[in-house]
């Protein structure tokens, strides 16, 4: 390890090098005397010793670094699988609720007052399905429908659903403009941010009320601008806003709030992933949240999105809806549906026989198997789920008897959902 000691009349300055750079200074001084060279070595090997010591506490602390990085990534390797079967199992319950519903919608006058409640079930369902939809992107990183969006009727429409979840000593106050930019972004997933940020703030005034304010506006970040928003590029933002004058955060834990399974709420009051979702989300679409708060002042959150570059289509502010489903031309044809949960098979065969297709439905592979050996009439098409017990989907194709004539498709339920969804 080389050394340069500079002696300057009772002053001595020894540098501590780790891989030949300097990162920090030994100074003596004496005004006496000058320094002996047994001074001039006893330094020397302490400052080696020093320059040790701070290596190993480095590498030390790298490897800590790693060790939290490999736990991370298998915590939300874990969360990612678990997520991936309860979006599975969620979806198989939707499903029926959505066909079942629709079912109900259309054997009922367009005027009664029935069938407006069940397009307001079917809405909600639809928003299920869309939450699936993120759940199923999470754990398996599929690309989600970005489009360009009015933020304004979105956060509208998920304000409804806030202040009925809210006391009545919570006040909310609307600042929102409706001349902002369209932003590109997948608006179920905007809808989760909405809901997240503003559920967080309605619990930190839960106790002794308050006032939530929300604000949407359009600011432009220059070059000069960047430095406080250290994670934007310059350029046109929608800026979405959501205050409270709550509990506010203790600043030991402000850093912490956007870690998955981090929360400070009672049980029962959430996961601790609802900020870790909304803070990715936001980094997703090239923004990102910035969070502003003092214990017993408040807590303020900016959501930053890009807006669409040139964007001259004119903003449409009302609040999104669901067209009611429509009947679609009588059709012919002998179908044949296998899927292992009951009631998607039921109202798969229902919906299928409105629409004038004979039907026959069945829950296994192998059943169907010994069917279309028995079989003697012609079968037009197969629709089969693929993740089934004892034999799959492709399997069950592979072994369709040879005399078996039939136009045949193998569809994943989401497709056959989307394709029934105008009915």
């Amino acid at each position: 390890m080389k050394k340069n000691l500079s002696c300057l009349f009772n002053f001595l300055s020894v540098p501590v090098l780790i891989n030949e750079k300097s990162v920090e200074q030994i100074f003596l001084a004496d005004a006496d005397r000058d320094f002996t060279d047994r001074e001039l070595k006893i330094i020397e090997q302490i400052s080696e010793m020093y320059a040790l010591a701070l290596h190993h506490q480095q590498f030390d602390a790298e490897k800590l670094e790693l060790q939290t990085q490999l736990r991370h990534a298998q915590k939300m390797q874990a969360i990612g699988t678990l997520a991936g079967g309860i979006a599975h199992d969620f979806n198989n319950i939707l499903f029926p609720i959505i066909g079942y519903t629709e079912l109900a919608i259309n054997s009922l006058a367009k005027d009664s007052k029935e069938r407006k409640y069940l397009l307001g079930v079917l809405k909600s369902a639809h928003r299920a399905r869309d939450i699936v939809s993120q759940i199923f992107h999470f754990s398996h990183k599929s690309d989600l429908k970005q489009s360009p969006v009015n933020l304004q009727p979105v956060i509208k429409e998920a304000l409804k659903l806030i202040r009925a979840s809210l006391p009545a000593t919570i006040e909310m106050r609307q600042f929102i403009k409706n001349n902002c930019s369209k932003v590109m972004v997948d608006s179920s997933q905007m809808h989760q941010i909405i809901m997240n940020l503003c559920t967080n703030a309605g619990h930190a005034m839960e106790k002794e009320g308050g006032i939530m304010e929300i604000g949407l506006d359009e600011i432009l970040i220059s070059t000069d601008d960047t430095q406080p928003h250290n994670e934007l590029k310059p350029g046109r933002y929608l800026k979405f806003t959501v205050t409270d004058n709550g509990c506010g955060i203790e600043n030991s834990i402000l850093e912490q709030i956007f870690d998955p399974y981090f929360t400070t709420k009672e049980l029962n009051k959430g996961t601790g992933l609802g900020l870790s979702i909304a803070h990715g989300i936001a980094k997703n679409h090239g923004g990102d949240i910035e969070v502003l708060s003092k214990p017993g002042k408040g807590t303020v959150f900016h959501v930053y999105l890009p807006c669409c570059p040139n964007d001259t289509s004119p903003n449409d502010t009302r609040q999104p809806g669901i067209r009611d489903p429509e009947i679609l031309h009588k059709q012919d044809g002998d179908l044949l549906i296998i899927d292992d949960e009951e009631m998607i098979v039921d109202v798969e065969k229902r919906m299928l026989e409105v629409l004038g297709y004979r039907v026959t439905g069945l829950t296994s592979g192998l059943d169907t198997i010994e069917l279309l050996c028995k079989q003697t009439e012609k079968v037009d098409l197969i629709i089969t789920d693929q993740t089934m017990p004892k034999m799959t989907g492709l399997k069950l194709a592979k072994n369709i008897p040879l005399n078996v004539t039939l136009k045949m498709t193998i569809k994943s339920r989401n497709v056959f959902s989307k394709q029934l969804n105008s009915f």
